[in-house]
Parts: structure tokens; sequence; C-alpha cells
């Protein structure tokens, strides 16, 4: 994080014109990795051991990714910049939004969390990649000027279109 965040500043202070964007984990139709996966297990039915997961996380739309480079572009807006849904969930929160979207119920039953960790433990580190509380603070975004497009609602009924 730290090699990150020097980098970030390298680039603005050799280019002060620069646009650098932070991002959380982008869904949308075609995605990949953990969150077409959880899409997949909801769609199926499969019971889902999150629901006692407090952890809130951050993610982006893509086509809210897009709407915000292009109103970043275009109003000359340099610098570093956070950009999220600025709908920051709870996994529980949002298998069931996806159960919703799928139009059908989610199943989710809660495991505390010491057994859940040990049930992903076969897997390193896909514990915080999914549970684990991850936000970005969006309000220069908001300051800013851009605000996200597409309810969460919406994004996840385009997410599920297919690809």
């Amino acid at each position: 994080a730290k090699a990150k965040a020097g980098s970030e500043k390298a680039v603005i202070d050799a280019c002060p014109e620069a646009l650098v964007l932070r991002i959380p984990p982008v869904y949308g139709p075609g995605s990949k990795g953990s969150f077409r996966a959880l899409v997949g297990a909801v769609q199926k039915g499969w019971p889902l051991p999150f629901g006692m997961v407090q952890a809130k996380r951050s993610y982006l739309f893509v086509n809210t990714l897009h709407s915000a480079v292009q109103f970043l572009l275009s109003a000359n807006k340099a610098g570093i910049w956070n950009i999220s849904d600025d709908h920051d969930i709870a996994l529980p929160e949002l298998i069931n939004a996806i159960g919703e979207a799928c139009g059908r119920r989610a199943r989710l039953f809660s495991l505390p969390e010491g057994m859940l960790r040990v049930a992903l433990a076969l897997r390193p580190g896909l514990y915080e990649k999914i549970a684990g509380e991850f936000t970005l603070d969006v309000s220069r975004q908001k300051q800013g000027g851009f605000t996200p497009p597409f309810s969460l609602e919406a994004a996840l009924l385009q997410t599920l279109l297919p690809a």
C-alpha cells in the first residue's frame, strides 16, 4: 500500500494534470472471479454461510467507472480520485440484492467468523477478499460533482444480462 501510494504521488508530482483512479472491485456483465462465483451460487440456490458478516465493502459497477472517467476527463479533474458506487454494503445485503435481481430468494445462514475463516482456510486470503472490511472514502468524488448514475438494483440487473 505504501509503495502504491508513493507511486501515485510520484506520478502526480511528475505530471500534475494526471488522473489517478483508486477503485474497489469492479462488477458488471461478464464479471469474473469471486463476484461471478457469488452470483452463480445465488442463482443456483446454494446455501451461503455469510449471514453474520458485518464488514462493509465498496464496489464499482463497470458502467459507473466509465461514467466517472468521462466526467473527470471532460472536467479536467486531475489528481488522485477514489471512485465507487457510493453504496458500501455488507456481504449478506449484497447477496440478498443479487437474489432479488435474479428473482429468487437468497439462501443465507450464519457461521461464526472463526468457523467461516476455518472453512475458507484452504484458499489463503479468500476470507478477507470476500468478507473483510474494504471501503473507499468518496467524499472527493461527491465534492467534485460526480454522482454514480446507477442504483445498486439497476447495476445488478445489468450485470445479470448475458455477456
